[in-house]
């Protein structure tokens, strides 16, 4: 899902919602209706991948916002056919989601220019290891090292290698939490070579320049963010950090304007409502819905209790 949720999410006609809230654990036992609420989603995709001997098998399921049922179809493909499998899926669902033709463009590019490896073994080992690092949660050291031992194992003469270099920047990225000052500049500088090779393999993968202009501190460079924002329409992460490097008594509105839709990219992160709530308290110009009382009405509703003093959930 997060591939899907990564293409859908290049294209400007439709918001995407980050995967933390649609993932998080207050969700998973309610009904298809009441996800769509506490997300403010119009549509709900859901799916299930089951894998025997070499095929993969997708059920995919499109919800309205009542949860009544739009559309569901079944595809299947060879392990290693991973383009057609996922282009098949992609195609099926645009039109169902009243998106244009022309978008499938930049999708089909991103695709074509960052396939899985050929070879069943090495894209098994490389999803277990996306998978291992999505359910690591907080930091450890000893769990990432080994990840970054097991990717430099596949790497080892790898010719579709674009992945596995970003899945690698992703783990150094984690690892940079747990690293002692005196070694950060190390871990940036191995961080920036496999961000490099990724993009050398992925030329069009839109993940790779966000992690650059995240990590490396592209961003605070002070130039206009608009042709960013019109390229990565649904980036939460983008949205995010805007916000704080915009939380300043100089420029209220712009810290409201992109803490206002960080939030509605990532309905249930704690630390968006908690950025949209100080921006509010920051702006003498906010009024009508952007009021603190709206605020609270508002964060009482998503179904995850919110501290911002403390800034953590309870």
């Amino acid at each position: 899902d997060k591939r899907l949720n990564m293409l859908f999410g290049a294209v400007p006609d439709i918001l995407v919602l980050d995967l933390e809230s649609t993932r998080h654990p207050e969700l998973q036992a309610l009904p298809v209706a009441d996800k769509a609420r506490l997300l403010g989603a119009d549509y709900v995709l859901t799916g299930t991948i089951n894998q025997s001997n070499l095929k993969l098998r997708f059920n995919v399921q499109l919800f309205d916002a009542d949860g009544e049922l739009l559309w569901s179809d079944r595809f299947g493909d060879r392990i290693i056919d991973q383009f057609q499998l996922q282009s098949s899926v992609i195609a099926a669902a645009w039109p169902r989601l009243g998106l244009r033709e022309s978008g499938l463009v930049p999708v089909t590019e991103i695709l074509q220019s960052c396939e899985y490896p050929s070879n069943r073994e090495a894209i098994l080992e490389l999803v277990s290891v996306e998978q291992q690092l999505d359910d690591l949660g907080q930091p450890d050291r000893a769990r990432l090292e080994a990840l970054i031992d097991t990717l430099d194992r596949l790497l080892v003469n790898l010719d579709e290698a674009g992945l596995a270099f970003l899945a690698r920047a992703r783990v150094r990225e984690k690892l940079l939490q747990v690293t002692e000052p005196t070694r950060l500049a190390v871990q940036y500088q191995l961080l920036n070579k496999d961000l490099e090779e990724a993009r050398f393999h992925c030329p069009a993968h839109p993940d790779i320049e966000m992690m650059r202009l995240l990590q490396l501190r592209e961003l605070e460079s002070g130039d206009d963010p608009a042709p960013l924002l019109a390229r990565y329409p649904n980036s939460f992460p983008l949205r995010n950090r805007l916000a704080h490097i915009y939380r300043d008594p100089s420029t209220p509105n712009k810290a409201l304007d992109f803490s206002a839709a960080a939030l509605q990219l990532n309905p249930l992160n704690v630390e968006s409502w908690c950025l949209y709530r100080a921006a509010l308290l920051d702006n003498p110009n906010a009024s009508g819905e952007d009021t603190v009382a709206e605020w609270n009405e508002r964060s009482a509703g998503i179904g995850v209790n919110i501290d911002c003093e403390q800034g953590n959930e309870y």
